[in-house]
């Protein structure tokens, strides 16, 4: 592969014990001759979480063909990542990235969607929060903290087109960073890692990582996303007690199992599953849906999960105020490495020596080189941590499909999870749990 101009994309996502958000790295920028807009209309938020739900399972699947065990990814991160990418793809690269990805929104509303959207989950009074570690149940000033950032770092001098620079501006809240990445590759590494760092709580420090930045390198684009929250109706800390969990095949091994006890929470069965929803703080702004195969039939489940299902599940569930439930502890991370999962889904050209990012640079031979992603997550007796960074570098529903949980659930197999907004529906982190304690 021709790699004389290079594109780097790197997501991660992790569970943080957090400390301040943000960037501690200055650096020269390149400001655009516009502002972030402050009330992008809102109009096409709807299409664009029914895109980017259909893309989080599609890219699930593919993960899944890849990779065995435990999985964490951000759907979110990666779309949002990916997006600032889209906005300089023209011709077939662009039309690639648009089936893949389930952009249905032609570029003029793609992009202010975005931004929409971002304001929805993050308002602007909400960006600088710093989390407030606690070892209490509930503390009001952490029941839900989400933090989302994007980065953009350019070589010095590269002829970036101003039109390009200014999407990212006025849709995405980032400017052009400019770093030298011909002459001092571990500066401008040890930059992005940095600024990964900061986004993170702390928690990701090696990325990008060694030798994935070269001399060849033009554009690094990034997304992180933080998310810490606690139960709404936290888990009893007194009751967790080992319990087995019965592993996919054979064998069991022991783990930690946490009691929610019998308070107000969503569920439901279907044919083959039980779905749970725990919701997060007193604002109830996210929750986790727990997606249980029965006994046996976690791959037939898995292999008919989509976006269509997951929303008749979500439609479905009535709220009760008798259930308990019991699910282990969870810790684990997942790496992905981006490329070759899109390109498995048809997402060839971005990747090619003929990709065209025109509408980048005039400057020929941009094509993206590397792509990875990185999850990690936390799920305990109080609450959930997850977050997640994702790095580019360029070179209707039914109600009648659920019934009556009964008194008590307990998740001692292999279950799926998906944390989302649930006032827009936008799934931020999703997996499966094949071993608690792997």
């Amino acid at each position: 592969m021709n790699s004389l101009k290079r594109i780097l994309i790197l997501g991660l996502v992790l569970a943080a014990a957090c400390s301040t958000l943000g960037s501690s790295i200055n650096v020269p920028v390149a400001r655009a001759d516009v502002e972030r807009e402050a009330n992008p209309p809102t109009d096409d938020v709807a299409a664009l979480v029914a895109g980017n739900t259909a893309f989080a399972f599609d890219l699930y699947h593919q993960i899944v063909k890849e990779q065995d065990g435990n999985l964490i990814f951000s759907p979110y991160s990666i779309s949002t990542a990916l997006a600032m990418v889209y906005a300089g793809a023209r011709g077939d690269t662009a039309a690639q990235m648009a089936q893949t990805l389930h952009y249905t929104l032609p570029p003029e509303q793609l992009h202010p969607a975005f931004n929409a959207l971002n304001r929805i989950l993050q308002p602007p009074e909400a960006e600088n929060v710093t989390p407030i570690p606690t070892n209490e149940y509930y503390n009001p000033a952490q029941e839900l903290t989400l933090h989302i950032a994007n980065g953009l770092w350019g070589q010095t001098g590269f002829p970036f087109e101003d039109a390009f620079l200014q999407t990212l501006t006025q849709d995405y809240g980032t400017e052009l960073n400019q770093v030298d990445f011909s002459q001092d590759v571990e500066g401008a590494r040890q930059i992005m890692r940095q600024w990964v760092e900061d986004n993170t709580g702390g928690h990701i420090k090696d990325m990008p990582p060694p030798g994935s930045i070269t001399p060849a390198t033009q554009l690094a684009l990034a997304n992180a996303v933080y998310f810490k929250a606690q139960w709404a109706n936290p888990f009893s800390m007194d009751k967790t007690r080992d319990a087995p969990f019965h592993l996919e095949g054979d064998g069991d091994v022991t783990v930690p199992m946490m009691v929610n006890p019998a308070a107000e929470k969503a569920c439901g069965r279907g044919e083959g599953y039980t779905a749970i929803q725990l919701t997060y703080g007193y604002s109830e702004k996210a929750a986790m849906m727990i997606l249980l195969p029965d006994a046996g039939q976690f791959k037939d489940f898995e292999n008919r999960l989509d976006s269509v299902l997951f929303q008749q599940i979500h439609g479905g569930m009535s709220n009760t105020n008798s259930l308990t439930f019991n699910m282990p502890r969870f810790k684990f991370e997942s790496d992905i490495d981006l490329l070759q999962s899109l390109s498995a889904m048809g997402m060839n050209a971005p990747f090619s020596d003929g990709a065209n990012f025109s509408g980048m640079s005039s400057n020929s031979g941009l094509h993206i080189d590397f792509a990875q992603h990185k999850a990690t997550i936390a799920v305990d007796e109080q609450g959930t941590e997850a977050s997640g960074v994702t790095f580019m570098l360029e070179m209707l529903l039914q109600p009648s499909l659920l019934s009556s949980c009964g008194d008590s659930v307990t998740a001692d197999r292999p279950f799926i999870f998906a944390i989302y907004d649930t006032k827009t529906g936008t799934i931020l982190f999703l997996g499966r749990v094949m071993n608690p304690a792997a």
